[in-house]
Order: C-alpha cells, then structure tokens, then sequence
C-alpha cells in the first residue's frame, strides 16, 4: 500500500488532463509517435525525468534500440525459454520482437498503430510481449504526454507502506496515471496506467493497471537492475505479474541505440 507522507497536492490532470478527454483519445484522433525535438514540449512535471535515462530523450541520433535478452514465459505451472531479439523505436511506438524457443520462431511487433503478428491475428501472448516491452515504460508516459493523452498527477514522496512506521527507512515514489490505449486484434483497448518512479533515482520502477472487463486482471510491470549501455540507461530485468503471478522475465544481455532509420523494420 502506497501512502502520502507530506502534504498531498490535490490531483491534476497534465495539460489535457481530464477522464472525460480520454475517451476522445480512444476515438483515434490522437497520432502516436514523436520526434526528440517535440518531447522538448513535455509537461514541466516530467520534463526533468527525461535526462536520467541518458542521452536518448534529450538529443538526437539515438532513436532505435537494439535489443538481444533471453525470455522466460510461465503459464500453469510451467515455463518455457527462448530467446529474443528485438528492434524498437519507442518514440514511434514501433518494435519488432522475434522470439526463438523449443516451439519455434515467433514474430510479432507494433507498427506505430496497432500490434501484428505473423501468424496472423495476435494472440494474447503476444499482445502482452508488446505491451510490456513497448507500453510499459518511461518513453511512453513522455511521448504520450506530448501527443495528448492526459496525465494525472497523483503526488510525490508516496511510501510504499501503510503510513504507520514513524521510522520508515524504504524507498519513496513518484506516482503518474496515464489515460492510454493499445490497438490489438482490430479493436482500441483502453488502458489506465499508473507510473511509479522512484523519487530518489527518476527511474521507473513498475507499471500497474488491469486488462478486460471487471473485475479484470490485475497486471504489475516491474523494472529493475537499471545499468548504463554506452550513454543510455536500460533495466536490465522487466518482468510482468498477472495477479501476483509472474508470466514473464525478460533478462537483458545488450542494448544498441543507433539513429533512427526509414525503413519496413516495424510493418509485417
């Protein structure tokens, strides 16, 4: 439980900032993707979060990622390995994940509207790869704060306790919600996301919101061993719980930043 220890501000929405407007951005008349130079627009609540991970979100030139990590999926009981290698341009909303196991290859990505699969329609497995690699990070609370989706302020310094230690030693967070939505399999999901970023660091420590209908599934993102890769900062461990219960561990071996480049990488 999470709880405000200084005199809480009363909640703000960003710029856009309104529940009603989101349904507005869910109409699709909101473009996604954004060029460096735009984050410049970024709200002043987050626009010093952006240097913390490195030159990427403050310069040019270091716009598409390179990603090689090892996958552990589990489901029932049981895990598989494979491994992944992924090409993203998160300011775009674009990645391409190709995923080798026991099973096979696996294709599938975001094309900067809506994620594919080469099989053909995405699977829900699929669907959450993209979403946690894609959507469940600091780049895209940024981007979509410029491109319009409002942005809730919760507050500042919450600890992650129930309030009642007067001799609290933990960490603090810093607490964003974002008004979001993923296309997937022909249909706009809305997705109300809450960003936890350490107050210490401005680094993302998790993302938590809930798929499908009511009572829906509880999803938590957590981001970890932060690490430098040339001039960037990366989380070298992402994993994703459903309800508590782990369903994938993405273990991070490099990162690549390279400008970014006009080409298919990202359509089916």
């Amino acid at each position: 439980m999470f709880r405000k220890v200084i005199p809480a501000v009363p909640l703000l929405a960003v710029v856009m900032g309104s529940p009603a407007f989101a349904q507005t951005a869910l109409a699709g008349q909101l473009k996604q993707g954004v060029s460096v130079a735009q984050l410049k627009r970024v709200s002043s609540h987050l626009r010093d979060y952006l240097p913390v991970y490195g030159t990427r979100l403050v310069a040019s030139g270091s716009e598409r990622l390179t990603l090689a990590a090892r996958l552990q999926r589990t489901s029932g009981g049981k895990s598989e390995s494979s491994v992944l290698t992924v090409t993203a341009e998160p300011l775009l909303g674009a990645i391409r994940i190709t995923e080798k196991g026991a099973a096979g290859t696996r294709e599938t990505g975001h094309d900067g509207r809506e994620v594919w699969s080469k099989a053909g329609t995405p699977a829900e497995l699929d669907t959450a790869l993209v979403e946690t690699l894609l959507y469940d990070c600091a780049e895209r609370l940024f981007t979509a704060q410029v491109e319009g989706f409002p942005i809730r302020i919760i507050g500042n310094r919450f600890r992650d306790d129930d309030g009642k230690s007067k001799d609290y030693r933990g960490r603090y967070f810093d607490i964003f919600r974002l008004f979001d939505r993923l296309n997937a399999g022909g249909k706009e999901i809305p997705r109300e996301r809450t960003y936890f970023f350490d107050s210490a660091t401005r680094l993302l420590d998790r993302v938590a919101y809930r798929t499908g209908g009511a009572p829906g599934v509880r999803v938590t993102t957590f981001l970890s061993g932060w690490q430098r890769f040339g001039n960037q900062v990366f989380a070298s461990t992402i994993t994703r719980q459903e309800n508590g219960v782990e369903t994938l561990r993405i273990t991070v071996d490099s990162a690549i930043w390279t400008p970014a480049a006009k080409d298919n990488a990202f359509g089916k």
